[in-house]
C-alpha cells in the first residue's frame, strides 16, 4: 500500500528552491499511480535521480537547475499525453526546458543514437549529470524484489555500456 508523506520529498535534499518545489508538484501529479519495474511508485526513481545527480556534476553552480531537470527528466517521454515542452517554458525558462527536451528520447530514435546525442550535446553538463544518475539508478538490481530474468540482464548491460560511454565524453 502506498503512503503519501506530508513532507515534500525535495525537502530531504536540503534545498529550498521554488523551481524544485514546482517540479515536485508536477511529477507527483503526472506520475500518480505509475509504478516502476520493481512495482514501486515511479516518483521514487525521479527523487533518487535528483538526489544523486550532483555527484556527476563538476560545477555545483548548476545544482538547483540539475535537480529540477532530474525530477522532470521522464515527464515529456512518459506523460506526453498531458505535458509538452511548451508547458514547461513559462514555468522554468529556456535552459531547463531545453535540457528536459534533450533528455527525452524520441520514439523513432535508436537508443545508442540517443546516448551519442546526449554525450555530444554542446553545453550538456546538466543533461549528462542527470542521465548518468538515471542510468546508475536503473542499473541497481537490488531494487527488484523478484528473481532476475534475461530482459533484466540485457537492460543492465545496455545501461552499463551507455554509462561507460557517457562517463568518457569530455
Amino acid at each position: 500500500m502506498q503512503t503519501t508523506s506530508t513532507t515534500p520529498k525535495t525537502e530531504t535534499l536540503g534545498i529550498d528552491h521554488q523551481g524544485i518545489k514546482i517540479a515536485e508538484r508536477i511529477i507527483l501529479s503526472a506520475f500518480a499511480g505509475k509504478t516502476d519495474k520493481a512495482g514501486e511508485p515511479y516518483t521514487e526513481h525521479l527523487f533518487r535521480v535528483a538526489k544523486n545527480c550532483g555527484k556527476f556534476l563538476q560545477n555545483q553552480t548548476f545544482l538547483n537547475d540539475t535537480i529540477v531537470v532530474a525530477l522532470l527528466h521522464d515527464l515529456l517521454e512518459d506523460c506526453s499525453d498531458i505535458w509538452k515542452k511548451e508547458n514547461l517554458y513559462p514555468l522554468f525558462g529556456a535552459s531547463i526546458t531545453i535540457d528536459v527536451e534533450k533528455l527525452t528520447k524520441d520514439p523513432s530514435e535508436e537508443y545508442e543514437t540517443y546516448i551519442d546525442r546526449l554525450g555530444s550535446f554542446s553545453g550538456g553538463i546538466v543533461c549528462k549529470a542527470v542521465k548518468l544518475a538515471d542510468l546508475e539508478d536503473n542499473m541497481n538490481l537490488a531494487r527488484l524484489k523478484r528473481p532476475l530474468n534475461k530482459k533484466d540482464i540485457e537492460r543492465v548491460e545496455k545501461y552499463h555500456k551507455s554509462f561507460l560511454k557517457l562517463s568518457n565524453f569530455k
